[in-house]
């Protein structure tokens, strides 16, 4: 019983060590919605003002990227 335990308390560890950093990944996340935020300030209060919620301003901006200005396109990486 006691090898077994071992076993599975192992395996559990070796499992856990293969999945992702999630705090490096929601710096990242929220670094590129910094980015995004300063690039597209004038373009989010033109064309999404009433709109906060992340994501939500992300598609907001991609449905108007006809109009927004180069930095804010470059940034979503749309054209």
């Amino acid at each position: 019983m006691r090898i077994t335990m071992v076993a599975v308390l192992l395996m559990a560890s070796a499992a856990l060590a293969q999945l992702p950093d999630t705090s490096k990944m929601m710096d990242q996340a929220k670094g590129k919605a910094s980015d995004i935020m300063a690039a597209c300030k004038e373009d989010k209060i033109k064309f999404c003002d009433k709109v906060t919620e992340m994501n939500a301003i992300k598609e907001c901006l991609k449905r108007n990227k006809d109009g927004l200005s180069a930095g804010c396109k470059s940034t979503l990486g749309v054209k």
